[in-house]
């Protein structure tokens, strides 16, 4: 393999990180030496099925790919090979993911957090993961909006139920 075809491979491996970085919500760099290849193999079946993108890249291709992207801020913090998850759907997809895994595969160590234009601390994929989803959030939303009127309405009929208790109460006094 000449040096010009290895060149060509590796701005291959940048152009479709780059891509997959665009069109992404969340980033999460991950360490993952001393996974074993059934773990790996585990992992990514279970990212596939959560519309989660993983590859694994050396540092210097990642960082340049991720240079070009929503996600530059996050370069400096990568060190080593790691395993780039990208959540396309949802922002917190990838870091449930993660999360799951580093309590089963003890190796796993994060790196740094991404999510649209802000870096975060490895230390937070606790409330990244806990963030709720576009449904999640839509419900909570309605709820907050749906809450005054809810109020009013049993104020409201409070209101005709206390007269008509009242009224009931002087009848039955005059009866």
């Amino acid at each position: 393999m000449t040096a010009q075809n290895i060149l060509k491979q590796k701005q291959a491996i940048v152009d479709h990180i780059q891509d997959v970085a665009q069109n992404s919500q969340s980033m999460i760099a991950v360490h993952y030496r001393g996974m074993t290849v059934s773990e790996m193999v585990d992992i990514r079946n279970e990212s596939r099925s959560k519309g989660v993108y993983l590859k694994v890249v050396k540092n210097t291709l990642a960082r340049r790919a991720l240079s070009q992207s929503q996600y530059a801020g996050a370069t400096d913090k990568i060190v080593g090979p790691v395993l780039l998850c990208f959540a396309s759907e949802e922002p917190n997809t990838a870091a449930k993911l993660i999360k799951d895994y580093m309590v089963k595969i003890k190796c796993l160590k994060v790196q740094v957090i991404a999510v649209e234009n802000q870096v975060l601390a490895p230390e937070s994929i606790e409330q990244v993961a806990k963030m709720p989803n576009k449904h999640q959030a839509l419900a909570l939303l309605m709820g907050g909006m749906q809450a005054p009127i809810t109020g009013l309405a049993c104020a409201l009929k409070e209101t005709y139920a206390k007269l008509v208790r009242t009224l009931s109460e002087v009848a039955r006094k005059r009866g």
